[in-house]
Order: structure tokens, then sequence, then C-alpha cells
């Protein structure tokens, strides 16, 4: 079954194809984390109230931070004129590998979070397989643990059932806590202002 969001919400994707070099400069201040890298502050913030509001997130985030995987996550399309948000593998050396997250640019503050932990998701399922080494490999991971959506060229959407019911219970969590502490609730919604 394919992963739907609210209809406010766009869909979310993984897309397996080379996205060329990760940007290292990062303009806001320096982030808590040590493998993640943005430009944006909503997507900042929703990484950062990911980490405080569910457990689930936490770990996820704590995988990767132990990791040797990097990630940048940007704003963007994955598919040219529809949207969607997608992982995409950029690089890897002996030291570590290198992945982009692109968020769509038109999600509000709830499905950004639910499409953030996804897409976190689907990095773990990456950090987990030490052999994805480059886009054959990470092609390959997501043909054996995952489904394919659609393909056409260079582009393949493949998905998996774990980052579906993932995106569900992190965004159950993130909004049971913020509901248990209003104040907490508040200033969430006031940071992505």
């Amino acid at each position: 079954m394919r992963f739907r969001l609210p209809a406010s919400c766009a869909t979310t994707i993984l897309v397996l194809f080379a996205s060329g070099t990760i940007q290292a400069a990062d303009p806001l201040p320096p982030s808590p984390f040590r493998n993640f890298r943005t430009s944006d502050a909503e997507i900042r913030s929703a990484i950062s109230a990911c980490y405080g509001y569910s457990v689930t997130c936490h770990q996820l985030i704590d995988q990767i931070e132990s990791s040797s995987t990097f990630v940048y996550l940007s704003r963007g399309q994955c598919l040219p004129g529809q949207g969607g948000s997608c992982l995409r593998f950029s690089a890897a050396s002996s030291e570590a590998r290198y992945l982009h997250v692109v968020i769509d640019r038109d999600l509000t503050w709830d499905c950004l979070l639910k499409v953030t932990a996804h897409e976190l998701q689907h990095v773990v399922e990456v950090v987990r397989a030490p052999h994805v080494v480059d886009v054959a490999s990470f092609r390959l991971l997501f043909a054996r643990i995952g489904f394919f959506l659609r393909g056409s060229g260079m582009r393949e959407d493949w998905e998996t059932e774990e980052a579906q019911r993932i995106a569900s219970v992190v965004s159950k969590e993130v909004r049971r806590s913020l509901r248990a502490d209003p104040l907490a609730f508040r200033e969430a919604r006031i940071g992505k202002e």
C-alpha cells in the first residue's frame, strides 16, 4: 500500500539517482546535530521538534548521529511540477556516506514534521546497510527492503512500509507531547512562523 498523507501534505517518495555533491554551507547558527546540514530554518526547527517531542524520532536521529552517514536537507521538488519529498544518494568516501533529503517546499508545519520523520527513517535504512556505497547499491537496498512505485529512465521511486509506519508514529508522539505541554505547543508553532 502506498503512503498517503492528508490532502494538505505532498506525497513522499524515495528517489534513486545521484544528485551531485552536498553543499556544506550553513548560514544558520551551528546545528546541535553533527550529521545534519540545512540552510532552511523550518527544516531545522522540524528536526529539533521531532527530536525533542518524539521518542521514536529521537532514536532515529541518535542512530544517524552515531554513524558515518551525513545528511543535507533542503527544500525543493523531487517530481518537477508535482512536488514530493525524497531521499537521494549523493556520494561516498572511505570515511563517510552523503545523502540528500529533499523536502517539498510547500509543506506546512504538521506535514513537515511527518515527512521529515519519514525521510529520516529512509536515512536510517541506509545507515543500517554499510554495503550501500553508490547509486547501484542504494537501489539494490530499496529493491530488497521496499516496494517499487514507478520509474522511467534514470529515475525510480521506491517506498518502505517502515517509513510509512514511522511517519504516523512520530506524528502522534509529537502531537501527544505538545498537547501535554501547551507552552511547548505554542513555542513550537511560533517558531515555525
